[in-house]
């Protein structure tokens, strides 16, 4: 009875989801002063049953070229901005996310200011660079599970950005890129359009995905439910895929066979 009871209980365990998302900020000497600080402060992902690690001062320490680190976790979310990444970063990631995990990158200044072109490399863009600030941004495909998922993405084609969400880089998809929405400033009706806003890019190696959000100063899009819903609610749709309906491939499961052998003699 004792051994079933324990067969049972490592079962469970292995069976349950076994994600680990890690929250990566570039900057912020303390955690008070985070780009996450407004989405950790309003307990978005927390109201998703959502766990996370955080960690802060990438820039110095540099834990994004640590593969024995980034090992620990199947799911990150990375706001950079305001400098260029390494090649080391860059192979090192995209290394990790070949193992089946799942990299979400944003941060206005993310691609340009200055130049980045081993951040656009990662992300699978052809481009970089600085844009011009942009008031708009317009979907291409509202059945994506972005903003077709549990959570009501109801701005349809078109949506606005909060004033502090408006600085964007020159991002652009290269093939097997999924650009799915579009930066443009709506002026006169129809205005210039400018570059892409969301990029999606999977079944990289072993299933892995990168999503490049663009712009998103301090995580406004993901966490300011009172002036851009509809953006929380396609962050929300993302993880809520990421994280539960489509698991990353990188995390190891235990077959109910190799419990059960552990147990033979």
């Amino acid at each position: 009875m004792f051994k079933l009871s324990v067969v049972l209980c490592l079962f469970l365990a292995f069976t349950a989801l076994g994600y680990n998302l890690l929250l990566i900020d570039d900057y912020a000497a303390s955690g008070s002063n985070s780009d996450f600080e407004e989405l950790i402060n309003r307990g978005i992902l927390e109201g998703m049953g959502i766990s996370y690690t955080y960690i802060y001062n990438n820039s110095v320490t540099k834990r994004t070229e640590d593969a024995s680190y980034l090992s620990n976790y199947d799911i990150i979310l990375w706001n950079t901005w305001n400098r260029v990444i390494s090649t080391e970063e860059k192979n090192t990631l995209g290394a990790w996310v070949a193992t089946g995990a799942y990299l979400v990158v944003t941060g206005f200044d993310s691609l340009g200011s200055p130049t980045d072109v081993n951040a656009a490399a990662l992300v699978h863009s052809i481009s970089s660079g600085d844009f011009s600030y942009t008031a708009k941004y317009r979907i291409y495909d509202v059945d994506h599970w972005m903003t077709d998922g549990s959570y009501e993405y109801t701005a349809g084609l078109e949506g606005d950005f909060y004033s502090e969400s408006t600085d964007h880089d020159l991002a652009g998809p290269s093939a097997g890129t999924l650009a799915l929405g579009i930066v443009w400033d709506g002026s006169g009706g129809g205005g210039f359009f400018g570059p892409i806003k969301f990029m999606v890019t999977e079944n990289i190696g072993n299933g892995g995905i990168i999503v490049y959000w663009n712009g998103n100063k301090n995580v406004h899009d993901w966490s300011n439910t009172t002036y851009q819903p509809h953006l929380v609610n396609m962050f929300r749709n993302m993880m809520d895929y990421l994280c539960f309906i489509d698991p990353p491939s990188s995390i190891e499961t235990v077959s109910w066979g190799e419990i059960k052998a552990t147990f033979s003699n």
